[in-house]
């Protein structure tokens, strides 16, 4: 709240039977920050989508989020919360607060699109009775692929969906959906084409990483650690390979590898007896002869097995 000016954050306990007591048990929290806030209220689009995903950690509980869209359709985050279970009263809280920071009545016609999430439904049925609940296409086909299969089947829900008036949405066969309960969700006020909740998908995929850890640090945004003033700005945890000299491991001259070694390349230094000398046998200029040569001379060493000095006496 320091950082973010005008951000609202607010929490619940439960109730503690003996009122002495000083500590509380956690059981809500709730956050808009104030950026997202005031940018979202400055270019406001009247359309949101609402998702609830699992904490992975040793505590149990539910994350609500809500994301918007941006201009161009790019998911815009607005606030989140964590709940103690992804019921009709977390929902309705969630959304009570939600209503609270965009200043939005029970008279806002805004769109909301979710997945058919529990308790969503009737919550926002409740606090917003005039606004349009929208569902995810792909998962009204997944419910529909129960009893209806088929590519047809497909296709009249996707022209249903498309429609843009009562007359299109007949005559896209709406007697498909009535197997799950949707032949009269037309209504003709859309604010968006969106029609799949992929906008809080692709926000859920980003709280992976924090949805294992414990409830402070699962709230807390990632620091980044200040770089020194002449501390580069790019580092990589690998090291380049560029500008560096290949050697071979069979001549060790350098320049070319063991696979494609034929004896070429100038001469090479090795170490004897704590000396430096350079042979020049196996150059294709050298004075032992040709290259090939010198590789045969080389090979020719190689196969001469070793044999220890006799003892005297």
């Amino acid at each position: 709240m320091n950082t973010n000016p005008d951000t609202t954050v607010k929490l619940q306990v439960y109730t503690e039977p003996n009122p002495v007591s000083e500590t509380r048990k956690f059981k809500r929290i709730y956050v808009c920050l104030g950026a997202l806030k005031t940018g979202y209220m400055a270019g406001r689009r009247e359309m949101l989508g609402v998702y609830g995903c699992f904490l992975k950690g040793p505590f149990p509980g539910q994350i609500l989020i809500a994301v918007g869209l941006d201009s161009n359709n790019g998911i815009y985050p607005v606030a989140y919360a964590v709940v103690e279970a992804e019921n009709t009263s977390s929902w309705t809280w969630f959304l009570e607060c939600l209503g609270e920071d965009l200043n939005l009545d029970a008279s806002c016609n805004y769109t909301f699109i979710s997945d058919r999430q529990k308790g969503a439904i009737p919550a926002i049925a409740k606090v917003f009775p005039q606004a349009e609940h929208r569902w995810c296409l792909r998962h009204i086909h997944e419910n529909m692929k129960l009893q209806w299969r088929g590519d047809e089947c497909r296709d009249h829900l996707c022209n249903c969906a498309d429609a843009t008036t009562n007359i299109h949405f007949v005559s896209g066969k709406a007697r498909s959906l009535q197997c799950i309960g949707l032949d009269h969700i037309f209504s003709g006020r859309a604010h968006s084409e969106c029609l799949l909740n992929n906008l809080c998908e692709v926000f859920n995929s980003k709280l992976e990483e924090g949805r294992d850890k414990p409830i402070i640090t699962c709230l807390e945004p990632k620091k980044k650690r200040r770089r020194a003033a002449d501390e580069p700005k790019n580092q990589t945890r690998k090291l380049s390979r560029k500008f560096l000299t290949v050697t071979c491991g069979k001549c060790h001259n350098k320049g070319h590898n063991s696979r494609t070694c034929k004896g070429q390349g100038g001469p090479r230094q090795r170490t004897v007896g704590g000396s430096s000398q350079v042979s020049v046998g196996t150059s294709s200029q050298g004075v032992g002869g040709s290259s090939q040569q010198g590789v045969a001379a080389a090979r020719a060493r190689q196969k001469i097995p070793f044999q220890r000095p006799r003892a005297r006496g």
